[in-house]
């Protein structure tokens, strides 16, 4: 009955045009996964997708949307751009910048340090690392984060910082 009457006074009232507000992070997701399903280059669509929903952001950094398209971002990022390491290392910092506390950042941490590792920039690896450790007690990645620390503290000669990490697992 409340149907009828919503569109009784509609036509009343002349609002039989109405159009419930349009969902932008709907529209671009849509629009990205579908050029997704049907490109033979899934990593420029990537690209381009995540330069667009970037765009967005910058035009409208109060979006109630940021939140989702920040992590549809990270999404597009883990799935496509791991070979490219430079946008996916900035993707992940930026993500680990505007989301501290979120269980996605603990995954961008432990992935970012991992990349630091592989390029022998063991500071920042370890700095990563122990983000991991200290934010996140309980994460999936926390052991593999604390074996990363002690392999980084023997290679580089800490030794008293090898042990101690390696402490970690009795």
């Amino acid at each position: 009955k409340k149907s009828i009457l919503f569109v009784v006074l509609l036509g009343i009232f002349g609002c039989y045009n109405y159009r419930p507000p349009s969902n932008p992070y709907v529209k671009l997701k849509g629009e990205i996964d579908n050029s997704l399903a049907t490109t033979t280059n899934p990593t420029q669509v990537a690209l381009h997708g995540i330069a667009k929903l970037q765009k967005f952001l910058k035009a409208n950094p109060k979006s109630k949307y940021a939140d989702k398209i920040d992590s549809y971002i990270l999404y597009l990022a883990f799935r496509y751009l791991t070979e490219n390491k430079k946008t996916f290392l900035s993707i992940c910092k930026e993500f680990i910048k505007k989301y501290p506390l979120l269980p996605s950042t603990a995954t961008c941490l432990y992935k970012v340090g991992e990349i630091y590792y592989y390029q022998e920039n063991y500071e920042k690896a370890l700095d990563y690392f122990n983000q991991l450790m200290q934010n996140f007690p309980g994460n999936r990645n926390l052991k593999k984060a604390a074996l990363w620390k002690c392999l980084i503290a023997y290679e580089i000669m800490r030794y008293k910082e090898c042990i101690q990490d390696c402490t970690y697992f009795l």
